[in-house]
Parts: C-alpha cells; structure tokens; sequence
C-alpha cells in the first residue's frame, strides 16, 4: 500500500473528501428539485386524465338526455327536470332558454335563479351543441363539473351538474401515496454516493498521488502553505493545469504525427513504384494508388475483404521473398519476376510486366519482432523496352550496313577478276558493276543522313517558332522528291485554301516532314496513281476559340495491312524488307513521328491493304 507524505495528505489528500461532501450536497438539493417538480408533473396529469374521464362520463348522459327530453313538449319538459335525474342517477338537471332564462331546475325555483347567459358551458353549447366548464358552486358548497347540451329542434339548452368532491379526495389520496414513496428515494441518492465515497477513496487518492507526482517532476506545482489544510481551489486549479499541459502535449505530438502520416501517404501515392504492406499473416492492410492499378484493378483496399498477398500475385518468386522476410527478419530482393498487371482498356489477362522487388521487414523491439513488411515492385518494363530497341537498333543497323557493304565487296571482287574484259564497250558488265557500286554507296549515305537528322531532332530542346509558308514548303518538298519518281508519271493534285496559307513552327524540319511523307508515298504508289496534299484550318469541338493546322497526304498505293499500322513509326521497321531494301532505309516516318512531336502535334494513318495511305498529321 502506498504511503502518503505529510505534504499531500494536507493538501491534495483532502480533496476527495471534500469533493464528495459538495457533490453529496449538491446531489441531495438537485434530487429534492427533481422528485418535486416529478411530483407535480405526475398530479396534473393525474387530476387532468380524472376531469377527462368525468367530462368524457358526462358527456354520454347528455346525448341519453338529449334523446329523451327532445320528444317531449315544453310543459313534458318541466316535468322531466324532477323525474328524470332519478333514473340516471344525475344530482341536478337545470332547463335553459336561448337567451339564459332558467325555465326548470331540478333543485331550486327557477323564478329565484339568477340568467345563465354568460355560463361558460352555456356559451360553448351554444357554438359547439355541446359544452363544459369546472368552477365552484356557491350553493352547494363544492366544486362541480357543469355540461351543457343544445336541444333541437326546440331551442333549449339542458344543462346537468355533477359534484367533484369524490374525485377531488381520490386525487389528494394519490399525491399522499406519491410523496410517501420519493421520501426515501430522496435519500437513497445521497446515501448511494456516500457508499461510493468510501469504497472508492483509497483509488482516487491514488490516482491523484500520481498526478502530485508528475507535478512535482514537471515542477508545475508549487507545494502550497501548511495552512491549506482543506481544499483550495488553487489545488484544483494546479491540477487542472497539469491535465491542460498533458493535453496540450498530447495534442501537439497528434498534430505533429498527423502531418507527419500525411507527408508519409502523399510519399506512397505519388510513388511511381508500386507498394504494398502486409501483416504476419501475409494479409494486405496497405496499397497504394501504382499498386491498386497494377493488381486491384484499381480499387482501395477494404478491411471487409481480407486479401492474401500470395492469393492476389500468385507466383513463387514473389511469396518466397515476402515469406522469408517475415521469417528471416531481413530485406529480400527479386529481379526481372513478370507479372500479370491491370490495365484500363486492356484485357489484364494478357497484359504482363516485369518488375524488381525489395521486401524488407516491419522490425520492432531491437529486431525481435515484426508487424509484416513492406513490398515495392519497381516496374521495369520501360528498361525492358529500352533494352529491346537498342537490340532491335543494333540488329536492323549492322543488317542495313551490311547488305551495301556486301554488294560493294562482290562487286569489287568482279572487278579485281574480270578487269581486262570490263570495259571493252559502252554494254560491258563494267559500267553495270560501277553503278551498283554507286547505288548501295549512296544508300549508305541516306541511311547516315537519316541516322543524323534522327539524332539532330530527338536531340534538340527546342525548335524554332517563325511563320511557315505552307505553299512554299510544299513547293520545295515537291521539287525534291519528283523528278526521283519523273517515270511513274503520278498525278499531284494540291490544295490550300486562303486561310491555311502559313503556321508557326520549324521551316526547315517541317520541309523534312513533307520530304518523307512524300518520298513515301511516292515508293509505294504504282505509276499513273495520284497524290493529294491539302492543308486545312478548323476548330475541334471541344476547343472552339482555337485554330488548328491539318496537313493531310494521301496516295492511292498499296496501302498498309492493319497489323502493321501500331508500327510503322518505329525505326527500321519495314513492311515489306525484301522489296524495300533497295529503296528505303526505314527511318523516315520515324523522323516524321519525332518532328511531329517537337511541334507538339499529332499524327495518324488511315490505311487499307490495296486501297492506299493517308497521312494526317494535325498543328495546335
């Protein structure tokens, strides 16, 4: 048991005592108010449900009278004043004309009864056909409940009284056995406190001790004077003010993790890695948005539906890491696992990404315990991808490279063998030797030249911003690229109206788009076929205050198989390898795509196979 110092028993060890003598106090003056307003609560209610039943009695032998007074004559009424009320056991019947003259009364001579005009009952017959009104009778020495009755069709009232002194003893016996009962419930209250009091006392003076305690250590409490030997509000005073610092404290610290848990979650959600936190029993309690997307379809994790981190992401890789972290009690890491992701507009069971992980475990108390651990699936598809191109680049170069480069060593090895006979006349196999020399030494360059401007594009921040001439590139553009294709004899129809006659961009790189969308539509369009090139200004509708730049070139070649239409912006990506190699590069729509987007604008192509190609390429 605890034991007390001198200084707290003097002071704060007083207070319970004095606190439950106030409270004691307090609970038997607010009992004493409660059980006397209870008590007059409970007789109104008593006396006015009395009255009601008395009124609702009287009111079904005023109808009986009624009924029975209303078939007889004036002077037949007269009689029935003395002679009714005996049967229905009624202490007095009083007859009334209209205008308040007594005609007949049961008990008195009515030529000494004074006009009843103004009887409230009277008043309410009269209005209402049937009334009432409780007030005391100066005659009979007692408070009566007076009922009045319109007659019809003669015009009479007939008015009956009855005696509430019967009621009137019920009701004061009913409020005699109410406060015989709250007596000692008044006093049960107080006694119950008393009893708490004591049983409890020893508790709270501990709990204050406790509180005396922290006081001193906090040194917000100054040991008060000997003479405070009883309570003081100072005393309370210093206590409330501790609990005040501790809330204050507490509250400061809840502030501070909140802002805290905010920064920790806006961390999570904007996160480009997908994370994820599970319990010791591998149970998920934390997702967060990269996650959802990529293994919940997008929905939050509910404490309703309880989810297995094995049961979601079913693949050994991934359970074993998450297993031996919790098991192990270290990080554990795993490289290139793919995965089944969702995707929106995609089906997800088609859709697989690859992903490194690094579980490490939630360690608590010196690393001898967890409470789950923490998965991040860094997604390295674009490192994939990445990887992908630079094999596929290196694979189509060093095959592009090649294929000149070898025609040019066969044809040198011709030359070193045949070379007395090679240039004996103009049809000799020389002269056929030197221009396929000259051929694949040319495709050569364009494939460095393409290489170059590909570099150059991708490599500049920005371009310049000038009024371009669209009249004027098309122009140029043509120039180049026709006298090439002068023997396919192909129709060029053109077409750009007064207001599409310039934009803002690159003068020099949108030239190039032309060059390339032309050189290619002119390769793949058979001779006598048509090219149409047209530049258009409109409004979308979702933005009608600003204009847009249509360039639109369409040919009616061979066209493009659908499959193929998601890459053929791709570099050295070729439809047809062994018929283009001799004419092509695969570069050029790649340098197109790239323009395009430098100018920040969009691209497309509508194509069918046979049907032709048309490329559309939109300006903002």
């Amino acid at each position: 048991m605890t034991e007390f110092p001198a200084e707290f028993k003097a002071t704060i060890g007083r207070w319970p005592y004095n606190f439950f003598k106030r409270v004691t106090l307090g609970q038997l003056i607010l009992l004493l108010v409660v059980y006397l307003l209870l008590a007059i609560t409970i007789h109104l209610n008593f006396k006015k449900y009395i009255h009601q039943q008395a009124k609702q009695q009287l009111s079904q032998n005023l109808y009986l009278l009624k009924s029975i007074v209303s078939r007889y004559l004036l002077d037949d009424i007269r009689s029935m004043c003395l002679v009714a009320r005996e049967p229905l056991t009624i202490p007095r019947i009083t007859l009334i004309t209209i205008d308040g003259t007594v005609i007949c009364d049961s008990e008195h001579d009515p030529d000494f009864m004074e006009n009843h005009f103004d009887r409230p009952e009277v008043i309410m017959a009269k209005s209402e056909e049937i009334g009432f009104a409780f007030h005391y009778s100066k005659t009979l020495d007692v408070s009566m409940l007076y009922g009045a009755i319109l007659l019809s069709p003669q015009p009479y009232i007939l008015r009956v009284s009855v005696p509430l002194s019967e009621l009137d003893k019920a009701i004061a016996l009913f409020d005699s056995l109410v406060f015989i009962l709250f007596i000692p419930l008044v006093f049960l209250g107080p006694l119950f406190v008393l009893w708490f009091a004591f049983k409890y006392h020893r508790s709270i003076k501990e709990i204050l001790f406790r509180m005396y305690q922290i006081n001193r250590k906090t040194r917000s409490y100054s040991a008060p004077s000997s003479t405070h030997a009883s309570i003081s509000w100072n005393i309370s005073e210093n206590i409330e003010k501790i609990l005040a610092d501790s809330e204050e404290n507490l509250d400061r610290a809840l502030v501070q993790t909140t802002i805290e848990n905010i920064k920790l979650n806006t961390l999570m959600e904007t996160n480009v890695d997908a994370i994820v936190a599970i319990d010791n029993e591998q149970k998920i309690t934390f997702a967060n948005l990269n996650f959802q997307k990529n293994f919940l379809h997008g929905k939050a994790v509910s404490t309703e539906r309880e989810i297995k981190i094995c049961d979601l992401i079913r693949n050994q890789n991934v359970n074993d890491a998450f297993s031996s972290a919790l098991k192990q009690l270290t990080p554990f890491f795993a490289h290139d696992i793919s995965l089944t992701i969702t995707k929106e507009d995609v089906n997800p069971d088609n859709v697989n990404a690859y992903f490194d992980l690094t579980v490490a475990p939630i360690v608590l108390k010196e690393g001898k315990y967890t409470a789950g651990a923490l998965g991040v699936f860094h997604n390295i598809e674009e490192r994939k991808k990445m990887e992908q191109v630079k094999l596929d680049f290196i694979h189509n170069f060093s095959h592009e490279v090649r294929t000149p480069l070898s025609a040019i060593q066969g044809f040198i090895q011709l030359f070193q063998q045949e070379m007395d006979t090679l240039f004996t006349t103009k049809e000799s196999k020389g002269h056929y030797y030197l221009a396929k020399i000259d051929q694949n030494s040319k495709r050569m360059v364009r494939l460095f030249d393409n290489l170059l401007q590909l570099a150059t594009i991708e490599s500049k921040i920005e371009l310049a911003n000038e009024t371009v001439p669209t009249a004027l590139i098309t122009d140029e553009a043509i120039s180049l690229i026709a006298p090439k294709y002068k023997d396919k004899n192909i129709t060029l129809n053109i077409n750009i109206p007064s207001d599409a006659e310039d934009l803002y961009g690159d003068s020099f790189w949108l030239e190039q788009l032309l060059i390339n969308l032309l050189d290619n539509a002119f390769k793949y369009t058979p001779p006598n076929g048509t090219i149409d090139i047209s530049w258009k200004r409109f409004k979308t509708k979702e933005d009608k205050t600003a204009d847009k730049i249509l360039l639109e070139v369409k040919d009616s070649g061979v066209g493009i198989p659908t499959k193929y239409l998601d890459r053929i912006f791709e570099r050295f990506f070729q439809i047809d390898p062994s018929r283009s190699a001799a004419i092509g590069t695969g570069l050029g729509l790649a340098i197109v795509k790239h323009i395009v987007q430098k100018h920040n604008g969009k691209i497309e192509v509508i194509s069918k196979e046979g049907q032709g190609s048309c490329f559309r390429v939109i300006f903002n």
